[in-house]
């Protein structure tokens, strides 16, 4: 009888493990993007209530 392996067996490294091996300047440019959009909408969020109760 013949064992077929599953994709789970196979000993390369997984989407997973490949992701978190990113350098650094990659992560550093994710987060900076992140913290940019987080700065945008705060600022399109206080403008508003500005505008709504000013």
């Amino acid at each position: 009888m013949v064992e077929v392996p599953l994709p789970d067996d196979y000993s390369g490294p997984t989407k997973q493990e490949l992701k978190e091996d990113e350098g650094c300047c990659s992560k550093c440019c994710e987060c900076w993007c992140q913290l940019v959009g987080a700065a945008i909408a705060l600022i399109i969020l206080v403008a508003l209530i500005a505008v709504l109760f000013g």
